[in-house]
């Protein structure tokens, strides 16, 4: 989901549309999907979403760190009271708890993506933008430099988390929190630098990875589209 938080516990966002704080995976994507697997329709008597479902036949990827590391969370300081990055890293194995009680067997988990490159965080001397619909104050809130310097921390420190957690989580703790489970961690992270470094070999011309194709003004008016096709861009 476009904009959850792992958990609402950590950070949470009000939602005017639906007048609550922002949906979560742990807090509402999750419930939702323990219903859907337990739905059984009452003419067929089977489940409809999933009819096939089982331990050996399915796959459950997780990508979730965007919005928790950015702007209106740890960035800017946004989480409750005493809470660290390595909470929200808790929480990544809680989501895979979830699932697991549901009886999934195979995890794949994409590591953080090198936000410090991206046009919203990276500073202006590197490709990065100034305020956007997305943080309409940037410019006047922080130093461009130490936001690009802290999202390369942050999504360094995640990434070395979730390297060295998964293998403790999955055979070196004691409790062995998932047994009989196997896990990859897919490296998101170095594919998206590896198209950054050579965007020629990865999109269509004129190849752009510094760049955006979607961009509005700072009152998220007057969207135009880059003439330049999709394929174009990273962004």
């Amino acid at each position: 989901m476009s904009g959850a938080f792992c958990s609402n516990t950590i950070f949470e966002r009000y939602l005017v549309n639906i007048n609550r704080s922002f949906p979560s995976v742990l807090e509402d994507e999750i419930p939702s999907f323990v219903e859907d697997a337990a739905y059984v329709n009452g003419t067929t008597g089977t489940n409809t979403f999933y009819p096939n479902r089982a331990s050996d036949n399915t796959v459950y990827a997780l990508w979730i760190g965007t919005n928790d590391l950015g702007g209106d969370a740890f960035l800017t300081d946004s989480q409750h009271k005493g809470l660290t990055i390595t909470d929200f890293v808790d929480c990544i194995w809680r989501v895979f708890d979830a699932v697991y009680t549901q009886g999934g067997r195979h995890f794949v988990l994409f590591n953080q993506a090198p936000l410090e490159r991206s046009p919203l965080y990276a500073a202006p001397q590197n490709g990065g933008t100034g305020d956007t619909h997305y943080w309409p104050n940037k410019t006047g809130h922080c130093n461009s430099t130490e936001v690009e310097q802290k999202m390369l921390e942050y999504t360094t420190n995640v990434n070395t988390m979730f390297d060295y957690g998964v293998p403790f989580q999955l055979l070196a703790n004691k409790t062995r929190r998932w047994p009989d489970a196997s896990f990859a961690v897919f490296n998101v992270h170095q594919l998206m630098l590896d198209i950054y470094n050579e965007p020629e070999k990865y999109l269509d011309a004129p190849a752009n990875a510094t760049g955006y194709y979607h961009h509005c003004a700072v009152n998220n008016s007057d969207c135009k589209n880059s003439e330049s096709p999709l394929s174009s861009f990273m962004w």
